[in-house]
C-alpha cells in the first residue's frame, strides 16, 4: 500500500509587497551617526589624506606630506541610502602636491561614494575603479 502526502501550494504573490517593505525598511545601511568621524587614506604613497565627517554636515579635509600640512579645506556632505555625497570635493589621486599644487583646484567637483564595511571596518573609495583611492575610518 502506497501512501501519498498531500501538498498544499501557497500563493506567494500577495507577499511580494510586504517583502519589499521589510527589505527597504530594515536595510543593512549604517546610520548617519555610525559614519561620522575621521577617515584616513589607505595605501597612498605621496601623501596622507584625512577626511572628517561632522554632525553638522560639514567635512574637514587635510592632506599632509610627511608632517607638513599642504592642503586644508572644508565643505558640506550629505548621506542617503548608503551613499555619501561630497560637495566641492578635491579628487586626490595621490599626486605629489608640492610639485603640482594647482591640481587641488583643478580636480574639484561633486563626488558620490558608497560607504562599505562593517561597524569596525568602515571605508569608502573615491577612485574610478573598485578599491581605488580608499579611506578607512579611524574613530
Amino acid at each position: 500500500m502506497r501512501s501519498f502526502i498531500k501538498t498544499k501550494y501557497i500563493n506567494t504573490k500577495p507577499m511580494i509587497p510586504l517583502l519589499f517593505v521589510l527589505v527597504t525598511t530594515f536595510s543593512c545601511y549604517p546610520s548617519e551617526d555610525e559614519i561620522l568621524g575621521c577617515y584616513v587614506s589607505i595605501n597612498f604613497k605621496n601623501n596622507k589624506d584625512t577626511i572628517c565627517l561632522n554632525s553638522d554636515y560639514s567635512y574637514n579635509r587635510r592632506i599632509y606630506i610627511g608632517k607638513e600640512l599642504i592642503f586644508d579645506d572644508s565643505n558640506t556632505w550629505s548621506y542617503e541610502s548608503n551613499h555619501i555625497n561630497f560637495d566641492n570635493f578635491f579628487f586626490n589621486f595621490d599626486a605629489n602636491l608640492l610639485k603640482f599644487p594647482d591640481i587641488t583646484e583643478e580636480n574639484k567637483g561633486g563626488c558620490q561614494t558608497i560607504i562599505e564595511g562593517s561597524s569596525k571596518n568602515r571605508y569608502f573609495c573615491t577612485g574610478h575603479y573598485v578599491g581605488e583611492y580608499c579611506y578607512k575610518k579611524v574613530n
